[in-house]
């Protein structure tokens, strides 16, 4: 495990600042004849593992704020990462008084023990029960502030596939996804080669990555376009067939499997195709051109991905839905899972999905900014925050080898991570390796840059990456 030393700086100021607090508290209580913090319970812990916290508040009097002032100045910590905030105060479960928010800054860092309404407030923690919970919150900040910044970055870009001549001259518009199929072939799917420039909020050659699409005089174009390991094209499939592209994923039997999130009513989009080998339209989920919330719509399904035993799974997230639908092989409805919100099992805008090696199914929850983890069945497994705010997902599942793409985080939306692409294990959650976005000083001044959807050669070598807003494809070696 790599950290940075800021990180470290972090953890070691608030364990210096809860050390003093725990003997200011020692001290008022022993001058009030009231018991310490640091004495054992006499209040029962639950079978469950959760502790009564006890009221603390700070010291009231001038000269109660005078010995805070003094002894225990407030610390400001807004360039530090949150994440090691957020384990800190979950692990000490508000026993230090220190209140910890995303923002980072701490507003509390000292309370005393006081009667409320006659009755003795005792602290809920014994001295063995802080000292095991100090070291949690050391270890689980440890991993959390393992950041971006702190990985390694063992790729060099090289050319990448680009469209035949006869297609757009050889010139990429907006593509939103890119995926390898089982022959190690590479499959693209884009918006059929267009770009909508002019916005006064896109950055200079950068679309808008919103109103593109396969509609009108671009209709002609295949938004499916195949090539070799060596970039040369091969084929190309789907013209006509969707309205504006969104998700897509290559099973292990080749079949390509795409979403539409166009609404045309009665005609076009909000549905899933199957595509066989060859191209060929042979299943489609949902009812063209009609949104709903049944066993039968979709509203704007964003992402699918289909299981070795051929489960399909449809993450029908790009509209208000926020729900995962589980269909059989044959495109029977099986279950569904999923509202709107942020606890777990919850989605705001589920953007895409990946399978690991354990059939897991792995969540983009980017308006979450987490990736979640649910068995096939949808029991909540885990949720990894450290992996940005995810727009694609991959999984390699011969190596387990997780990449997520981040193309949306600035200093307004998702503030303090970085765009790239976050490499790591499906089976651990441990970050490894982190690619910067090209664009990453226009963070602040795009909406979205950098790749939404994202892939890896079999052996992990080789790394795609399908630009939105820059309309690119990229490809990195490593090294």
């Amino acid at each position: 495990m790599q950290l940075s030393w800021d990180s470290l700086w972090t953890v070691g100021k608030y364990l210096l600042t809860l050390s003093h607090c725990a003997r200011h508290t020692a001290r008022m209580a022993r001058r009030a004849n009231r018991p310490s913090v640091m004495q054992d319970s006499t209040e029962p812990v639950s079978n469950s593992g959760d502790i009564t916290v006890p009221k603390l508040s700070r010291p009231r009097g001038p000269r109660n704020d005078a010995i805070v002032r003094d002894r225990l100045p407030h610390i400001h910590t807004t360039h530090q990462p949150w994440a090691a905030q957020y384990a800190l105060a979950r692990a000490w479960r508000g026993a230090s008084a220190v209140r910890l928010h995303r923002a980072g800054v701490v507003r509390q860092t000292c309370g005393h023990m006081e009667r409320t309404g006659g009755t003795r407030i005792v602290s809920a923690m014994s001295l063995a029960t802080l000292t095991s919970r100090l070291v949690v919150a050391c270890l689980t900040s440890a991993v959390l502030v393992t950041s971006a910044e702190a990985q390694p970055n063992p790729y060099e870009r090289v050319d990448a596939p680009v469209p035949p001549p006869h297609l757009n001259d050889g010139r990429w518009g907006e593509m939103i996804q890119v995926r390898v199929g089982p022959e190690g072939n590479i499959y693209v799917y884009h918006r059929c080669f267009k770009v909508v420039l002019g916005d006064p909020n896109v950055a200079p050659g950068h679309s808008d990555g919103l109103t593109a699409n396969c509609l009108g005089r671009w209709s002609g174009y295949p938004p499916v376009l195949k090539f070799s390991p060596t970039g040369a094209f091969i084929d190309a499939f789907g013209a006509g067939l969707v309205g504006r592209p969104h998700g897509f994923s290559v099973d292990h039997e080749g079949n390509m499997w795409l979403t539409d999130v166009a609404v045309i009513p009665g005609e076009m989009g909000a549905v899933v195709h199957k595509l066989d080998p060859a191209g060929e339209l042979v299943m489609t989920l949902g009812r063209l051109g009609t949104v709903g919330q049944d066993r039968e719509t979709f509203n704007r399904p964003a992402s699918v991905v289909v299981a070795e035993n051929g489960d399909i799974f449809v993450a029908d997230g790009e509209g208000p839905n926020n729900r995962i639908v589980k269909f059989s092989s044959a495109g029977r409805y099986l279950t569904e899972w999923g509202t709107t919100g942020s606890g777990p099992g919850q989605f705001s805008t589920p953007h895409d999905l990946a399978i690991d090696s354990q059939g897991r199914l792995f969540v983009g929850d980017r308006g979450n900014s987490r990736i979640q983890i649910f068995e096939p069945d949808g029991t909540f497994v885990a949720e990894w925050r450290n992996f940005g705010r995810p727009s694609g997902i991959y999984i390699n599942r011969a190596t387990d080898t997780l990449y997520a793409t981040d193309s949306t985080s600035n200093s307004s939306t998702n503030p303090g991570v970085r765009r790239g692409i976050y490499i790591g294990s499906a089976r651990t959650g441990e970050l490894q390796y982190f690619v910067p976005d090209p664009d990453l000083e226009l963070a602040d001044h795009t909406r979205i840059s950098g790749a939404s959807g994202i892939t890896s050669s079999h052996d992990d070598s080789v790394i795609y990456a399908a630009d939105v807003a820059p309309f690119q494809l990229r490809k990195y070696q490593r090294r």
